[in-house]
């Protein structure tokens, strides 16, 4: 929770005070989205600048979480930015020096969680569109891709409030529209608390609250009205995960389904030469030579053979000589399918 109470900001322009804010009373709660608008000069990025630690009040109190911030000093103040704060310029302020990947990854660093810093700022970047743009530098990219960069960046740190000072300011109204829906969209995903500053009506109207420059007078919470086109990408965004879980339940079946057929074919395939080669050995020509005369039991099998359609020749070879022993000549059966 942010707290503003009596906040005065006074600039010295010569011998005159020139005073830009007066008796500032503010309270943003969590996860609300706050945008400040007002005409030019009417102190919105002075409040901003305040409310975010880069310039002390002349008076009056700013509170972040209870912790008094007016009363920090530089080294206070680098550690409560780094912990709890995130920030979109308008003019981007990328390091040029630094790839997009490494500038996502500076705030996660400079957090002292280094291991965590690839893997998050490529999480981000694919997030905001840019993943195949991550080794580019800044002066690679156009000024839309190098806003969506920044936007990446703001979050890196996961920000318990994030401020964005005219995000669209520098962008053409179609690139505007999309770094608004990225910047909504990632803020609903992480859930940070949203201050905006801007002239534009498209950017105010998704707000929760509205703050008028100059004045410490608020509208009426209304209700928030978000784009149709950022609806709809909620939508999408919100029932993409069943979507796949459903597409890949549909490929196990798939698969399964494919398998099974697999098998039934390949089974079919090896019956199919299973009893190829079954004819195969049928259809060869089997002999059998045995010495002496055939026993009842060979007759038998070879008689259950000739019922089968087997060809059955015997032969009874005739010694060409005299034998001096009394062997029984041999006896040759062909058997033919």
């Amino acid at each position: 929770m942010l707290e503003v109470q009596n906040l005065t900001k006074t600039l010295t322009s010569g011998s005159q005070q020139l005073e830009i804010l007066r008796g500032i009373d503010l309270r943003i709660e969590d996860r609300e989205v706050l945008a400040v608008e007002g005409p030019s000069g009417s102190g919105k990025s002075t409040l901003l600048g305040l409310m975010a630690g880069f310039d002390f009040p002349t008076s009056g109190s700013i509170r972040i979480d209870g912790q008094e911030i007016a009363q920090m000093d530089e080294d206070e103040l680098a550690l409560l930015r780094g912990r709890k704060l995130g920030f979109v310029f308008q003019s981007y302020n990328l390091i040029p020096t630094l790839t997009a990947e490494e500038n996502v990854m500076l705030p996660v660093e400079l957090r002292g969680e280094s291991p965590e810093a690839p893997s998050r700022a490529r999480l981000l970047l694919e997030a905001v569109g840019l993943a195949g743009r991550r080794s580019h530098y800044p002066a690679q990219l156009s000024g839309g891709e190098q806003q969506r960069v920044a936007l990446a960046r703001a979050f890196a740190g996961r920000p318990s409030i994030l401020f964005a000072d005219e995000p669209t300011g520098n962008l053409d109204s179609a690139t505007g529209k999309v770094v608004l829906d990225l910047l909504l969209e990632l803020n609903r995903r992480e859930g940070a608390t949203l201050v905006l500053v801007t002239h534009d009506p498209e950017l105010s109207r998704v707000a929760d609250r509205i703050v008028r420059g100059h004045s410490d007078a608020c509208r009426q919470p209304m209700k928030k009205q978000l784009p149709i086109r950022f609806e709809l990408r909620m939508a999408w965004r919100e029932t993409r995960p069943a979507l796949k879980r459903f597409a890949f339940l549909v490929s196990i079946i798939a698969l399964g389904v494919g398998s099974l057929t697999g098998i039934k074919g390949f089974s079919h395939a090896l019956q199919r030469a299973m009893s190829r080669s079954a004819r195969e050995l049928i259809g060869a020509d089997l002999s059998v030579s045995m010495t002496g005369t055939l026993s009842r039991k060979d007759l038998d099998v070879l008689q259950s053979l000739s019922r089968r359609g087997a060809a059955l020749t015997r032969v009874t070879e005739t010694l060409s000589m005299a034998s001096s022993d009394n062997s029984p000549a041999p006896v040759l059966c062909s058997v033919k399918a």
